[in-house]
């Protein structure tokens, strides 16, 4: 399960950054978005990495290896959003 997750995301991503029209783009990454099922805990998540990223590049910090740190959180926002019911309450 966790390995064909990761595949999907990884397939919205590289989807929505070959896209050549923004617009387009946009649209595919609201939709990703939309039809997540936890929302409110990737939008947490996106909002608190993006404020990282300006800050890093505000103090001229970027390095190649924070898009990792960007793709790690994502990663685990969706193995919370994706894991069985059952497994979610512990038992």
């Amino acid at each position: 399960m966790y390995r064909r997750q990761l595949t999907r995301t990884f397939g919205s991503v590289r989807f929505s950054e070959e896209l050549v029209d923004p617009t387009t783009a946009d649209a595919a990454r609201a939709q990703y978005i939309g039809n997540h099922p936890e929302p409110a805990l990737l939008a947490l998540v996106l909002n608190e990495c993006n404020a990282w990223l300006l800050d890093l590049a505000r103090r001229g910090a970027e390095k190649e290896s924070d898009k990792f740190i960007l793709m790690a959180s994502i990663d685990l926002v969706n193995c919370i959003a994706h894991a069985p019911a059952a497994r979610r309450r512990g038992s």
